[in-house]
């Protein structure tokens, strides 16, 4: 085999694999996250010993510019610190209803060997105001997203609106077709760090597409990290036990499955859902299993108006309640 075929294989696996190992670093993947108006898709993410190299793009559904500073977008590595970018060309603005890529790089001692990390939105403005936008979980982050460095003010020119209007856009109201994110309250876990895998959800709606299901369960894995879980995702299910296992954990609910699936992964609690369409509006379920004592630990079930768009959100509330039940 030639070079150029080495090389061509090499890329290949670079971008099939999200976690190989790379010349250009380990390439971690991520959920898109959305807030008031603005969402936001990860485009490729490396690490590379201690410095990380993200490429975004931003879509604008604002009836008016964004502002993106691009020194003020926080990567937080495993040790929790807060690391932006510094350089000249920080400012990106966004025209309303456009997209546009925002890329950023930079480095700290806590990316190093790091499983993943967070990406948190700092700097995006609208018509003089923040645009709250919800953390990025690259990989599989082993702490907190961080608090919003308040510090940081919008920049001159961006009270200018392109409306004219120089008033910040609300973000949808529920029942329309963007995105649902969940901008509520989080509660942590007492014991941060508790062991729990994510089980791919049981869709039993045939106007959930296979590909908003695989996000879903991505958005399921996030919520339980973001509340302090030790939690692993179906990727993760899939290399440990294998794919047909995986198929056959999908719905898992009595006692003997429990067990068994949670001693095979070496969990403390395991966590499922379905999903269904009821008449115009999503129904989601969420269980919390003890595998130990193999029960039942805490239940959360969600109705919305609408279509899969409300799903992220459904999700965000129904993991908060689960940890406020469950006690733990």
């Amino acid at each position: 085999m030639n070079k150029r075929a080495i090389l061509t294989l090499a890329l290949i696996l670079g971008v099939a694999l999200p976690h190989a190992a790379c010349r250009r670093g380990k390439v971690m993947a991520a959920p898109p996250t959305a807030g008031n108006g603005v969402r936001i898709e990860l485009l490729t993410a490396r690490n590379k010993g201690a410095t990380v190299e993200v490429a975004l793009m931003v879509y604008n559904d604002l009836g008016q510019d964004v502002l993106v500073n691009r020194n003020q977008i926080a990567a937080v590595g495993a040790d929790g610190v807060d690391h932006y970018r510094s350089g000249k060309g920080e400012m990106v603005r966004i025209s309303p209803r456009a997209k546009q890529k925002v890329s950023f790089g930079t480095n700290g001692p806590g990316f190093v060997n790091a499983p993943g990390f967070y990406v948190r939105f700092d700097g995006v403005y609208s018509g003089g105001m923040r645009v709250d936008i919800q953390p990025m979980a690259v990989g599989q982050p082993k702490t907190g997203p961080g608090n919003v460095n308040t510090t940081f003010a919008a920049p001159p020119g961006s009270t200018v609106a392109a409306t004219g209007m120089g008033s910040y856009s609300q973000p949808a109201a529920p029942g329309s077709s963007s995105v649902q994110q969940y901008q509520g309250p989080r509660r942590k876990l007492k014991s941060p760090g508790t062991k729990c895998a994510a089980i791919p959800m049981k869709v039993k709606s045939k106007e959930v597409p296979d590909e908003v299901a695989l996000i879903m369960d991505e958005v399921f894995l996030t919520e339980l990290q973001n509340a302090g879980f030790e939690a692993i995702g179906p990727d993760d299910i899939n290399s440990m036990i294998g794919f047909e296992k995986v198929k056959e954990a999908v719905g898992c609910d009595d006692a003997t499955c429990v067990a068994e699936l949670g001693n095979a992964l070496g969990v403390d609690y395991l966590a499922a859902g379905n999903v269904a369409k009821l008449e115009g509006s999503m129904v989601l379920t969420l269980k919390l299993f003890d595998v130990r004592q193999t029960k039942v630990l805490a239940r959360a079930n969600k109705i919305a108006d609408g279509g899969p768009s409300t799903l992220p959100r459904l999700i965000g509330e129904a993991v908060q309640e689960l940890v406020e039940r469950s006690g733990l």
